[in-house]
């Protein structure tokens, strides 16, 4: 809640992930405050949690400790390193799981020095992947009438991500450097730098794309050059082939580029800043960003989830919850009298904030 920036003290990064939240303060280390958790699970499909492994076990809310009150519940743990293993016990935050995934080592400039991913990538992905575990178990569930424990962790995501690197680690016992823009196996695929200054990606992944380029740039002499005749040797010779495509592009405009290659069908786009690229026409044809009203900061401007159903359409965008603002409701939802709540209340067990 406290990372900035900020818009009449309400954390934009937070609106941005915890829009359409319920919030429920509970205080897990006063007495009672396990049992608040015991008693939701019992009609819960779903828990999710992201503590060290043994926090949860410690405070009386693991998987063991509620899955005797529903043995329906599913129950997913997200960390660092996940709930076994000799890092088990260590912190893991998004920068830690890209450098010791090796996300780090194979990103960036050849020769330079190590480079994050601008994206929390191993949050989010590692996010996804507990998603899809959930998912699965949900599926399970239906055939075995039982719920189950989701292990997933962060540092696991970009080593499950990294089929190009492995296939040529695996298959060739090369070990995967940096490439810039470049791709690993699959050559010209990357960005060129144009007349105006401007860079564009192309993509020429196979054969016949390759044939379209040459023909598009008026390089037919390329298709003859026996070191790029098929997608493996100009792989290869990635070093050989990109000097020579560097100063085509240099020959006209990213804008001309852009429209030779789209004509010739070769995939191909700009290059484009993030305020380039959030003020797109088809970004914003596709209601990704959303703006909303919010009661305290006024005008915000919120990312929509980007999956489209076609028979369910998505909610209208909310603001983030404050601290326990839904407290008190969650508990009635869930079956705790008022007499329950007030004492709850009175203990400091939970904490309902009026907003």
């Amino acid at each position: 809640r406290g990372f900035g920036p900020a818009k009449n003290g309400v954390g934009i990064p937070f609106e941005l992930l915890n829009h359409n939240k319920k919030s429920l303060v509970v205080d897990l280390k006063k007495p009672g405050g396990s049992d608040v958790i015991k008693k939701l699970a019992e009609t819960a499909d779903i828990v999710l949690e992201s503590s060290k492994p043994g926090t949860s076990e410690r405070l009386g809310v693991s998987y063991e400790d509620l899955q005797p009150v529903n043995p329906r519940l599913i129950y997913c743990s997200i960390s660092g390193f996940g709930q076994n293993g000799p890092y088990r016990n260590l912190g893991g935050v998004d920068i830690v799981a890209q450098a010791m995934g090796g996300l780090m080592g194979i990103t960036g400039i050849p020769g330079g020095p190590p480079v994050k991913i601008s994206l929390p990538i191993t949050d989010i992905g590692c996010g996804m992947w507990a998603t899809i575990g959930i998912l699965s178990a949900l599926a399970a569930r239906e055939h075995t009438g039982r719920g189950q424990r989701i292990d997933s962790a962060l540092l696991d995501t970009p080593i499950a991500w990294s089929f190009w690197e492995a296939s040529r680690y695996f298959g060739l016992g090369e070990k995967p450097q940096p490439l810039g823009s470049s791709h690993r196996n699959v050559a010209p695929y990357r960005a060129f730098k144009c007349a105006d200054g401007r860079y564009i990606v192309i993509g020429a992944a196979s054969q016949p794309l390759w044939e379209k380029l040459c023909q598009a740039m008026s390089a037919l002499s390329l298709l003859e050059d026996a070191r790029f005749k098929t997608p493996p040797l100009r792989v290869d010779n990635r070093s050989a082939l990109e000097p020579l495509l560097e100063p085509l592009f240099l020959k006209k405009t990213s804008a001309a580029w852009l429209d030779i290659l789209n004509q010739a069908g070769v995939p191909c786009g700009p290059v484009k800043s993030y305020e380039e690229a959030i003020n797109d026409p088809q970004v914003k044809m596709r209601d990704i960003v959303t703006p909303i009203e919010h009661t305290k900061a006024g005008s915000l401007t919120l990312l929509n989830v980007p999956v489209y159903l076609s028979d369910t359409p998505r909610g209208k965008l909310d603001q983030a919850p404050a601290l326990g603002e839904h407290s008190v409701g969650v508990l009635e939802s869930g079956g705790f009298t008022k007499d329950a709540i007030q004492r709850l209340l009175a203990e400091k067990v939970i904490t309902q904030t009026n907003t």
